[in-house]
């Protein structure tokens, strides 16, 4: 697995063609926009960050193969994230009809924190998730031991 900073732009791009029109309006700013590749090179999943304020950063995902959320990723998230740029939490707002997403935030151990009603375009609502630094390590010594 190789996880890539995009410095170009281009992931960021395959992220936007991948996302339906309303998920695209949703995204606010590319702050930071991460490329996940499987050892062939394909790839697998992009994230785009977008800085909250100084101790929140949330994330939006496009993910072609539900292979990309491995220990390696786990690690680089947790040492990216919490220690390097030292924000305290990850946020994630997920339509409240996209059962996908939220079975994925409640499996990687994401607290459902409220609804932002009628928040989306096409009226329909936003659940707000997010997970701390503790949260996430103490998740981490569950999943991997």
């Amino acid at each position: 697995m190789k996880i890539t900073l995009d410095k170009t732009g281009n992931i960021y791009k395959t992220i936007l063609n991948g996302l339906t029109k309303s998920e695209r309006e949703e995204i606010y700013r590319n702050d930071l926009t991460v490329g996940i590749y499987d050892n062939d090179n394909n790839f697998l999943a992009g994230i785009i960050f977008h800085t909250h304020n100084k101790y929140t950063i949330y994330l939006t995902v496009y993910a072609k193969s539900p292979r990309w959320f491995t220990r390696e990723f786990d690690k680089w998230i947790y040492q990216y994230i919490f220690k390097d740029l030292k924000y305290k939490k990850i946020g994630c707002h997920c339509s409240s009809s996209n059962q996908k997403s939220k079975r994925f935030l409640d499996k990687y151990g994401f607290c459902f924190e409220g609804v932002e009603r009628y928040s989306r375009k096409d009226g329909s609502h936003n659940f707000i998730y997010g997970i701390t630094e503790e949260e996430f390590f103490n998740k981490r010594i569950k999943r991997y031991g």
